[in-house]
């Protein structure tokens, strides 16, 4: 069984466990306060 993910330019070995996440920076979102509005926010929010 194959155990790799491609991902647009990256592929990632899915034969042990990884942690993935969803940002949401759509101006609808609401779930963060309107914190993070921009895509590099939401990147710096998640890795904090």
């Amino acid at each position: 069984m194959n155990r790799l993910l491609r991902c647009g330019r990256h592929t990632l070995d899915l034969s042990t466990p990884v942690v993935m996440g969803v940002l949401n920076v759509t101006p609808d979102s609401f779930s963060d306060g309107g914190r993070y509005n921009e895509t590099a926010a939401a990147v710096e929010g998640a890795l904090e």
